[in-house]
């Protein structure tokens, strides 16, 4: 699990790239077993924009096999009347100077101002269960990087989003193994020229280009399958 959320916590310092560095210390608790695995620790990945934690407890808030998970922060807490608040037991919390990013789920993001505050929340298509529809994120190549590519490794598509509103201006691909279709597109990145790139896991096992056109009109909604031209 906690490979996963490095992953998604790697997006928010824009890299891919592993740490220079990591100290990691923990052990595994409370429980009788062959003890192969740590079930609580701390790791610390030292990256030069800012520090990467991650934190894994194993053991319940209540100290019983069957008990709740501990949560992380008191965002459900502080803001009773706000429904879709969540403190998550399985997420990332982006700390920033003014606000806190809360992404609680595969579906969604949070955030809350300086005081604790919901300001707002994002879902794409929060009907998704599994593996969830956010898998990785790139973004455009342009100075104010206006648009956000999202890969939704379970419905096979690839949303262009706009940057600072975080809507959904169209999309693109379909399940299957043709060109321009995916099979669990699982990450997506630019290069310096505009062209996006997925590769796809599970049974998927293959990497494509897209070429970029430069800016015009598309449909709004699905674009469909974006199908390759030429030989």
């Amino acid at each position: 699990q906690a490979i996963h959320e490095i992953d998604i916590a790697r997006w928010f310092l824009n890299t891919h790239e592993v740490s220079p560095e990591v100290v990691s210390v923990g052990g595994r608790f409370g429980y009788v077993d062959c003890a192969e695995t740590p079930n609580t620790f701390i790791s610390i990945h030292n990256y030069a924009d800012a520090p990467l934690i991650t934190e894994v407890y194993g053991l319940t808030s209540d100290g019983k096999i069957d008990g709740p998970m501990n949560k992380f922060g008191k965002f459900k807490e502080n803001n009773p009347n706000e429904k879709s608040a969540k403190s998550p037991d399985i997420g990332i919390i982006v700390e920033c100077e003014n606000a806190t990013i809360v992404v609680p789920d595969y579906n969604s993001a949070q955030v809350y101002d300086k005081d604790g505050k919901f300001v707002k929340e994002v879902q794409v298509a929060k009907q998704t269960r599994g593996d969830g529809s956010v898998w990785d994120i790139a973004f455009s190549r342009d100075p104010q990087q206006k648009y956000l590519y999202l890969a939704d490794g379970k419905n096979e598509r690839v949303y262009v989003m706009d940057r600072q509103s975080l809507e959904i201006l169209t999309w693109f691909g379909d399940g299957g193994r043709q060109p321009g279709q995916f099979f669990a597109v699982h990450s997506i990145a630019t290069d310096s020229k505009g062209n996006v790139y997925t590769t796809e896991t599970y049974e998927g096992k293959r990497v494509q280009k897209f070429s970029y056109k430069g800016i015009g009109a598309v449909p709004r909604g699905s674009q469909g399958v974006v199908w390759p031209t030429g030989k």
